[in-house]
């Protein structure tokens, strides 16, 4: 949901489902991350008002800032 910038799901998951925003994914990464790597700044910023670490590190020690600007943003 974060990748795809789709508000509504994230929400869902969110908040009816429990999901944490705070929690990688199988992957290693997490959904700012993925948000960031997409250019979805709505996504971004629920997730940091959600409790999204911006500080957060993936399994290769990237951050949401350093895929941010991988994709120009």
């Amino acid at each position: 949901a974060a990748a795809y910038g789709d508000l509504e799901k994230l929400q869902r998951l969110v908040e009816c489902e429990g999901c944490s925003v705070s929690e990688p994914d199988g992957l290693g990464y997490y959904a700012l991350q993925w948000a960031a790597l997409n250019n979805r700044t709505a996504a971004a910023q629920y997730i940091i008002e959600h409790g999204g670490d911006v500080n957060a590190a993936d399994h290769t020690g990237q951050t949401a800032l350093h895929w941010s600007a991988v994709r120009g943003a």
